[in-house]
């Protein structure tokens, strides 16, 4: 496994890759096309520095490979070198296997995780009429979480074809991912006003 310091480097290494293709192309550039290839660097340099693809640095990787701009695919292409596929393949091979250890598909063909199934499957229990107040609040509470995990499926890269449950833990991992880039932004900023 790697350590924190190891993926810094890592991360280092490959955004220097990306930001060294608009070195040469800095002279025509506004002031926003250079924060948007600085930012389409860190995000494929740490996409691509994951050791295990997660669903959102395959969606980010692909989002960047697929955009029409000539000088973004060759930025996505110098980054990955051959390991686009590598990381694709990787991320297919882990989808796999969390959902034959996590989910069931009953007769119906549907998807439901072995706790679920199990306590749905158990003894018929009777059902009390809930109280007007608390089914309110559960009915608010409902919609406050859907809103929620709307808004974070819109800030998670790939998010949107994400279910509630893996959308937390990417969320998560994107959030780590997002920590370390800024760590090694601060960095550099750091080293830069010594110099």
């Amino acid at each position: 496994m790697r350590g924190p310091r190891q993926v810094k480097l890592e991360f280092m290494k490959r955004w220097a890759r990306g930001l060294q293709i608009y070195r040469n192309r800095r002279k025509n550039m506004s002031l926003l096309d250079r924060k948007n290839a600085i930012k389409l660097s860190a995000d494929v340099a740490m996409a691509s520095t994951k050791l295990n693809a997660s669903q959102w640095s395959v969606a980010l990787i692909s989002e960047a490979s697929s955009s029409d701009n000539t000088i973004t695919k060759i930025v996505v292409q110098q980054i990955l070198g051959n390991n686009k596929a590598d990381h694709v393949k990787n991320y297919s091979q882990n989808i796999q296997d969390s959902s034959s250890t996590m989910c069931i598909v009953n007769s119906k063909n549907t998807v439901r995780s072995k706790k679920i199934l199990r306590k749905s499957c158990g003894v018929a229990r009777s059902r009390k009429r809930a109280h007007p107040r608390r089914a309110l609040a559960a009915t608010i509470a409902k919609r406050i979480v859907k809103r929620r995990t709307e808004m974070l499926k819109s800030l998670v890269p790939g998010g949107k074809s994400m279910d509630d449950v893996s959308i937390v833990k990417e969320a998560l991992d994107y959030i780590l991912s997002l920590q370390v880039q800024v760590n090694v932004m601060r960095r550099l900023v750091e080293i830069s006003e010594l110099a």
